[in-house]
């Protein structure tokens, strides 16, 4: 009986142990073929690139989360000594790279809230195209002394991959490695050729090429169970709508571009929006005049369509929109969305008075990056339809000197924004200053008839400072409503030359999660190594209340690229 005991103890114990190393294969496979997955709200998705012209280009990607984010970029795949900025938080991010050399090779990645993303480690690319000759542009009666033509260069820069920007690694369909009938798109297929000549491996690539994501190579572990796959659900796009409609004019109609700005579901399910004009309600019986009736792809339209007659004057229109697949009909289409415009009556329109238009203000996001007042949209309708353009030039001395200066930009441009340096001009240097400024111009150009300049000038930041010297060392609390921290000016003389004021943070919530919920006591930039709760108008910490606060020294840029690390204050309560 002992001795049964024993082997019953020793077969026991072998059950287990094989039950536990079989569980932990099953762990690595799932792992390995990251069915175990973590999303991230601004994990960048479907990264491409556009051409602009030979010597730019124009990234894109999206976020579930409204974030901004940082492209670095660069010729040497080991050194991306370049940086651009998206301009505000946005789920669809667009970032412009200028200045780039022709036939060249590009190597870049994503910085999202301080989290690289690199392609899992193999940078995404894309090659420009050669260089044409530049088109001059420019106002003939303010023409700078640099060597700057009017316009960028308009050559169209070569992506490697024709629809999407050409990743070495993930984005994009994985290759199938598998037999011929696995070459193709359509996961439901794959699923019925399971063990006729296709494998898990074939269809859960299938699946990954959905999504976005890239299967990890499989592992070489011994012959274990094959696991259970719980297949993608179909997406619900019964939500999917058209928000709104509205007429701009009696010949132009405007809606909700829900297959761009929409769900990934409604966007990949909904190809063309049927958009229908007439003179009559749609639910009247009278027999209408149809001034449109046709598919686009765009979320606007001009009347009339192809050969209808076009809207009197007086005339009520009506027009309803709905977004379709790609087969077309009502079957699975969204529901109509409707709008109706009243055409102006014959009545001469006197000539407008445009003496009172003028742009607000223009302003400075970066020394590389000006916005100003969008007068041709924003203004009164005379404004908009009198003036077609705007000219703006930026230089290193003000337009009131007579000093020599740099120009950074002298062209033209009809959105109310613009990228410095301009076509071939010079990038202003770290400390230098740049003044800009900006005026309305007719479709004639020239002074004439232009609306009065409006100006702005800031300085760049420093080169950031790599010497670890420069980084703050202390953070701490008086009390629950005063901070005070080290003094960046009593280091090394590069560090003081570099940074220029310090940026504190005071919330109820701990960074850096959560970085932008909680109760906010302070949020704003200082010259002194000190400051008091709360900020401006925050409110002042309640009783029993916790703090937490950062800080960090920042230069003229004032950005995570030109500032120290964050250092971060030992959170305590309010008495």
């Amino acid at each position: 009986m002992p001795k049964f005991d024993r082997r019953l103890k020793v077969y026991l114990l072998g059950l287990v142990l094989a039950l536990v190393g079989g569980g932990i294969i099953l762990l690595g496979i799932l792992l390995s073929q990251n069915y175990i997955t973590s999303a991230s709200e601004t994990t960048p998705d479907g990264v491409t690139v556009s051409p602009v012209s030979g010597n730019a280009v124009q990234l894109k990607w999206k976020t579930s989360k409204e974030i901004a984010g940082v492209v670095e970029y660069g010729t040497d795949a080991s050194k991306l000594d370049g940086t651009a900025y998206s301009v505000g938080n946005s789920t669809q991010n667009v970032v412009e790279l200028q200045q780039l050399k022709p036939d060249t090779t590009y190597y870049f990645r994503l910085k999202i809230n301080d989290q690289i993303y690199d392609n899992n480690g193999s940078l995404w690319s894309f090659t420009t195209g050669p260089v044409t000759t530049p088109t001059p542009t420019g106002d003939a009666q303010a023409t700078p002394s640099a060597t700057i033509s009017g316009s960028a260069n308009t050559g169209t820069p070569t992506v490697t991959r024709s629809t999407t920007v050409l990743p070495t690694g993930s984005i994009g369909t994985p290759a199938v490695t598998s037999a011929i009938n696995c070459q193709n798109s359509n996961c439901s297929q794959v699923q019925g050729l399971l063990g006729k000549g296709c494998s898990i491996q074939d269809y859960m690539r299938c699946l990954y090429s959905k999504t976005g994501l890239t299967p990890s190579p499989s592992p070489t572990f011994g012959p274990s169970p094959t696991p259970t796959i719980t297949l993608t659900p179909t997406p619900d796009i019964s939500s999917c709508t058209i928000s709104w409609m509205q007429g701009n004019s009696c010949s132009s109609f405007s809606w909700y571009d829900m297959i761009k700005n929409n769900t990934i579901a409604c966007g990949d399910n909904y190809t063309k929006y049927f958009v229908q004009c007439q003179s009559t309600s749609f639910d009247s019986s009278e027999t209408p005049t149809w001034f449109c009736n046709q598919t686009t792809t765009s979320s606007n339209i001009s009347l009339p369509c192809s050969a209808a007659p076009s809207p009197a004057p007086g005339q009520q229109i009506f027009c309803r929109v709905r977004a379709e697949t790609a087969t077309g009909g009502s079957t699975g289409a969204t529901a109509w969305v409707y709008a109706n415009k009243t055409c102006t009556s014959s009545t001469p329109t006197p000539t407008p008075d445009i003496s009172t238009c003028d742009i607000d203000f223009i302003q400075s996001n970066s020394c590389n990056s000006w916005t100003w007042d969008d007068m041709l949209t924003n203004n009164v309708t005379a404004c908009g339809t009198s003036f077609a353009r705007y000219y703006v030039q930026c230089k290193s001395s003000s337009f009131s000197s007579t000093d020599a200066a740099t120009w950074y930009c002298n062209e033209t441009a009809t959105t109310n924004s613009v990228t410095v340096p301009c076509g071939t001009a010079p990038t202003p240097i770290p400390g230098g200053a740049v003044f800009c400024r900006v005026r309305a111009e007719t479709s004639t150009g020239g002074s004439t008839d232009a609306t009065d300049w409006v100006t702005g000038n800031t300085t760049c930041g420093q080169t950031d400072s790599t010497n670890t010297d420069c980084a703050l060392n202390f953070f701490q609390a008086n009390n629950c409503n005063s901070f005070y921290w080290d003094n960046i000016n009593q280091k090394l003389p590069e560090c003081s030359a570099t940074f220029s004021h310090y940026f504190l943070q005071c919330k109820t919530i701990p960074f850096p999660t959560n970085a932008w919920t909680g109760t906010w006591y302070c949020n704003e930039t200082t010259t002194n190594d000190y400051l008091d709760l709360p900020c401006a108008n925050a409110p002042t910490p309640a009783t029993g209340a916790n703090i937490y606060c950062r800080v960090r020294a920042e230069d003229a840029e004032a950005s995570t690229a030109h500032s120290t690390d964050w250092i971060y204050a030992q959170s305590l309560s309010c008495p």
